[in-house]
């Protein structure tokens, strides 16, 4: 799995990163795919997730958000 360049993008300009200057791909994720991005900022980690977010998914995710807090 890769992050592709529009996606990178994105995130950047969502996230004010800076310039991205390498991606590496950290193993081990159950169902996303977890990536480490150093950029002008500094180090971060950033999550593709691993499956098709439906509103199922949707619950599920407010959920865990609603618990976290």
């Amino acid at each position: 799995m890769k992050l592709i360049n529009k996606e990178l993008d994105k995130v950047s300009f969502l996230y004010d990163l800076g310039k991205v200057h390498s991606v590496k791909y950290i193993p081990g994720g159950m169902i996303n795919y977890n990536f480490s991005v150093k950029s002008k900022k500094g180090e971060f980690i950033v999550r593709k997730l691993g499956y098709t977010l439906n509103s199922w998914w949707m619950n599920k995710k407010e959920l865990e958000f609603e618990v976290m807090e």
